[in-house]
């Protein structure tokens, strides 16, 4: 069973609620997370989750998790270790990546880091969609190695209904 903390702003956390909701037989949410209380307990209210709890940010969500105070200080020196970010989030990634390119620092993540999440990534989705258990790392006869594979497995929520084609010219249509 893989327990899910649900969250967003409007709409995008309901529509997170219902796409799980479509395993429930193999995911449980048990936290919503949306910075506005009401719609939180709304959702709840909504899709029946009575386990789950409410939070009206991330961080509030992670302070519930009880920690000893042994590891809660291990944390904290490593945590304020940590030089501070000059950047974050996707602004930093690519800032680092333009830097990498330039020489004037190391790629942080590499692709054989990013592969190790999309690969974890996709096995949450195998599991939810098989209601088995998934080992790590895939192999390739896995049906969702590919994204062939990933795309034929997935449920489709929203069929494609434009597409985008090069013309012999090279200027894109739209169809």
């Amino acid at each position: 069973m893989i327990h899910i903390a649900v969250w967003g702003a409007g709409d995008s956390a309901a529509t997170h609620v219902r796409s799980f909701l479509k395993y429930s037989g193999k995911c449980r949410i048990t936290a919503v997370i949306n910075h506005n209380a009401d719609r939180a307990e709304a959702l709840v209210r909504e899709y029946g989750l009575t386990e789950a709890r409410v939070f009206t940010s991330l961080n509030a969500a992670q302070d519930a998790v009880p920690v000893d105070a042994v590891t809660l200080a291990a944390l904290k020196k490593a945590y304020d270790s940590i030089p501070p970010l000059e950047t974050e989030k996707h602004d930093a990634q690519i800032l680092n990546f333009l830097n990498a390119i330039d020489r004037k620092e190391p790629l942080l993540v590499d692709g054989a880091e990013g592969r190790k999440s999309m690969e974890l990534i996709t096995a949450i989705y195998e599991s939810c969609v098989t209601g088995r258990e998934v080992l790590l790392p895939l192999t390739e006869t896995d049906p969702f190695y590919t994204a062939e594979g990933r795309t034929a497995a997935l449920p489709h929520f929203h069929e494609k209904t434009r597409s985008t084609a090069r013309s012999g010219s090279g200027s894109a249509s739209f169809a």
